[in-house]
């Protein structure tokens, strides 16, 4: 007879972030209008992101990243009309 073993759960371990989604952060994060402190203590837990949290840190990334028209730096007509769709 099987008896009950509070020890034992089922949670859900999720699994940790994919290399595709490392690598898109690394590419995205020097880029970005983020402090020096915050950058780097996203590359500090680089490691042990899982999915949702590389997920989430990539669409935050992308959301904080320097204007290039604003900033006056090269851009080309493909960042001209990402940057009217998402006005």
């Amino acid at each position: 007879m099987l008896e009950f073993n509070p020890e034992f759960s089922f949670e859900f371990e999720e699994p940790l972030a994919e290399a595709f989604q490392l690598e898109i952060i690394e590419s995205i994060i020097e880029t970005s209008t983020l402090s020096v402190e915050k950058k780097q203590n996203l590359l500090n837990d680089l490691n042990t992101l899982t999915y949702t949290e590389a997920q989430k840190s990539i669409e935050w990334l992308q959301e904080n990243q320097v204007n290039r028209i604003h900033a006056g730096l090269n851009y080309n007509q493909t960042y001209i009309l990402w940057h009217l769709r998402n006005i």
